[in-house]
């Protein structure tokens, strides 16, 4: 049976991260001292505690501290690097230069939020996100968009490498977003 053209899309992606690791020029910088956003309300909440829904739960995961990175990407697309999670987007997804802010959840989840809340892209971003450590308990991951209590919104199929640890999904809009099961 022939992969959906989405699953290719993403594992594209998956191979277009890996070849962007090895230049600096398509990397943000961690966070420094100057270089940081407030905390995400997440950061202080038990992401994996939510009741589970049809949507889904967010996977418990070895513990990841809190990093920042920040992009100013335009029109034609670029990447923005957190630590070892990565925001891809295409050319034409953004009509003008806009500063991207990602801020990795501290805790027992792995969960990003990005900003400017809000935006929109023109096409479809992806987001490829570091499950290593995580527990699927024997199912299939997906990237959760989640609000700021940690309740499971919508759930959003992608494609997971058990290889490299990545789930791969296509997102849409600015928000925060966590592996989960």
């Amino acid at each position: 049976m022939p992969m959906p053209p989405a699953r290719i899309r993403l594992l594209g992606a998956l191979i277009l991260v890996a070849a962007a690791a090895c230049s600096d020029r398509a990397t943000a910088p961690l966070a420094t001292p100057g270089n940081t956003v407030a905390a995400s309300p997440l950061a202080s909440r038990e992401l994996h505690e939510p009741n589970e829904h049809a949507l889904g739960r967010i996977a418990s995961c070895s513990h990841r501290e809190r990093r920042v990175g920040t992009a100013i990407i335009g029109s034609r697309g670029g990447i923005l690097r957190v630590g070892t999670d990565y925001l891809v987007i295409p050319p034409g997804a953004l009509e003008s230069r806009t500063r991207i802010v990602a801020t990795v959840v501290d805790g027992d989840a792995a969960a990003i939020s990005f900003e400017p809340h809000g935006l929109h892209f023109e096409r479809p971003a992806t987001l490829l996100l570091d499950a290593a450590g995580c527990d699927f308990a024997g199912r299939e991951p997906a990237l959760l968009y989640v609000d700021d209590e940690g309740s499971v919104l919508e759930r959003i199929e992608g494609a997971y490498d058990p290889k490299s640890a990545r789930l791969a999904a296509p997102i849409v809009h600015f928000s925060v977003y966590a592996v989960g099961v």
